[in-house]
């Protein structure tokens, strides 16, 4: 009898299914630490698995504002300019530093997030007999 590998449908459990979530995440996490660049100018330091993970979220909160700014332009929506100028100046205040210091923010972290990706995806897979070794 040949065994399936259970899929999200077949699982028993709402808690298995957030422990192999987890375990997938720390085993992205790891791979985005051991492949990101210097977390400081002196080339010495990475950063630490808690960092990585709020770049990933940070990038996330202003991957979703640029969503709805761009949405915004096509959809037109009465008053929602004003909804997205207002939140991104509370999100600047919450975090202590003006909006061209939050939107700054915003790019450095999609740069350094877009590096890690595209590093991870260099990696090897032995589970993916197109891969290979590089």
């Amino acid at each position: 009898m040949q065994k399936t590998r259970p899929t999200a449908e077949m699982s028993d459990s709402p808690r298995r299914l957030a422990i192999d979530l987890l375990r997938h995440l720390l085993g992205v996490a790891f791979v985005a630490i051991v492949m990101s660049p210097p977390a400081h100018a002196d080339g010495k330091q990475r950063p630490t698995l808690q960092e990585v993970l709020l770049l990933g979220k940070f990038n996330g909160n202003c991957g979703m504002l640029r969503q709805l700014a761009d949405f915004q332009k096509t959809a037109n929506i009465a008053g929602a300019d004003e909804l997205l100028s207002r939140f991104t100046v509370a999100e600047a205040e919450r975090l202590g530093c003006t909006t061209a210091d939050y939107i700054e923010r915003c790019q450095r972290a999609a740069a350094v997030y877009n590096y890690i990706w595209d590093e991870s995806g260099k990696m090897n897979d032995p589970t993916d007999p197109g891969k290979g070794a590089q």
